[in-house]
């Protein structure tokens, strides 16, 4: 009787313990993996969109566009009836690089390409991943465990 008492209450330990890893814990650190941050993302450009000309969006944590499309979300037809739809096949991939508004730019690009630009913009891009001199930082989005996930900038125009 001793020793089932013992084996009930450690096996009740070990399964809370296993609850807390597995549920609680993960989450904070590892929301990462599930690419946490993409949907506050989605809704900050949803509330901002009217206010710029074009959205440059990193590709640094994957496909940003199907985020772009399910959380808004996107009308399926007006996506692919989209005359500024822009993408490639490439490496057994269909790549998206732009549709309405947006644009979708490797990270490694993000600097280069944002030198200058002709029209008010907003840029999406990770961490610290910009030009500071002609960009102003309006805000971060943070994965669970506070790390910063993606910046949000207005990219000032460049006039001519």
């Amino acid at each position: 009787m001793k020793t089932s008492v013992i084996y009930l209450i450690a096996t009740i330990l070990i399964g809370l313990i296993s609850f807390w890893i597995k549920y609680l814990d993960y989450a904070k650190n590892y929301s990462s993996s599930w690419q946490y941050g993409y949907q506050q993302t989605v809704d900050f450009i949803k509330q901002n969109y009217s206010e710029y000309d074009q959205i440059i969006f990193t590709k640094k944590y994957g496909e940003a566009h199907e985020f772009v499309l399910f959380y808004w979300p996107w009308d399926p037809s007006s996506y692919q009836k989209d005359p500024n739809l822009n993408w490639d096949y490439h490496a057994t991939w269909y790549w998206v690089n732009a549709f309405d508004k947006f644009k979708f730019i490797n990270d490694w690009e993000i600097q280069e390409k944002t030198k200058t630009v002709s029209s008010k913009t907003l840029l999406i891009t990770s961490p610290n991943n910009y030009n500071k001199d002609n960009s102003h930082l309006i805000k971060t989005i943070n994965f669970l465990n506070g790390q910063s996930t993606f910046d949000i900038l207005e990219i000032n125009e460049n006039k001519k």
